[in-house]
């Protein structure tokens, strides 16, 4: 019975809507600090990641009001989606299993650009498919996917277990008494 409860929990609706809220707001934090502190400029498809985190933690702050509504966690469990969607995309970018967007290929300077060689030597055009940073040997891209594939994960367990439970309290509510 120790380890029914433990992992009802652990799966509990506000709790992994609470985890999904903090890691997305932790992904979101660590890549505006890369970006300002550690000086890391971010591709296109880094910035639509780092929108879609935005996102998921703002829908799943909502849904710890609202945790047992299947709207709310409709919406969650999309963001979600769309999160890990964007990481698997964003990894087979780098890893050059698949061609990069247009607008994450190198952009040739402007005119005010060629006369001024310190502003072609300050800027800095980061390709969606070179690893510009890493942590532990591992790129950030493949850290975002590895953290969104682990959302991904218990968000559907999440749901998946409490989808049940749900609907058992409402079968056993609608039961009558045959006479």
């Amino acid at each position: 019975m120790g380890f029914k409860r433990l992992l009802a929990a652990i799966f509990e609706m506000k709790l992994a809507h609470c985890a999904v809220m903090l890691a997305s707001l932790v992904a979101f934090l660590v890549s505006v600090f890369c970006q300002f502190i550690l000086d890391e400029q971010p591709c296109e498809l880094c910035l639509v990641s780092r929108f879609i985190h935005l996102v998921t933690a703002v829908v799943s702050a909502i849904a710890m009001k609202y945790a047992n509504r299947n709207c709310v966690r409709c919406m969650v469990f999309l963001a979600v989606l769309f999160s890990f969607t964007a990481g698997i995309y964003h990894l087979g970018v780098e890893n050059h299993w698949w061609a990069a967007p247009e607008s994450c290929k190198t952009v040739l300077p402007t005119q005010e650009e060629l006369a001024n060689p310190a502003l072609l030597l300050s800027k800095k055009n980061p390709n969606c498919d070179e690893v510009s940073l890493t942590i532990f040997g591992f790129s950030m891209t493949l850290l975002n996917f590895f953290l969104t594939a682990a959302l991904f994960w218990f968000v559907s367990v999440c749901y998946a277990l409490n989808y049940n439970r749900d609907n058992k309290t409402k079968i056993s509510s609608l039961s009558y008494r045959r006479n």
